[in-house]
């Protein structure tokens, strides 16, 4: 009888738990769904290199109208509002 009991028990504290790591994770969902509202994704093809936004990681030869304009990009970036989350990483012609 007392095994059953404490099986019985352990059962109910990791249903307990179960639980809680579910709460934390709905509001961890939660948390991000807010945050991604505000997320947006830098443009950069056809733009001009702009260092406040983009890290030019290569150079390649191109024609003459789209020197100095990105061409690739091989890292999206991120704005969080107006600050940078993350750069993007671009390929500019030259």
């Amino acid at each position: 009888m007392e095994k059953e009991l404490d099986s019985d028990h352990a059962s109910h504290q990791s249903t307990d738990k179960s639980q809680s790591v579910h709460t934390q994770i709905s509001q961890l969902y939660s948390d991000v769904k807010k945050v991604e509202k505000g997320v947006q994704e830098i443009e950069a093809i056809g733009s001009e290199l702009d260092t406040d936004l983009h890290e030019a990681v290569a150079k390649l030869p191109v024609e003459d109208d789209k020197k100095g304009k990105i061409i690739d990009v091989v890292q999206k970036g991120y704005k969080l509002k107006d600050k940078v989350v993350r750069y993007a990483k671009v390929v500019v012609g030259e």
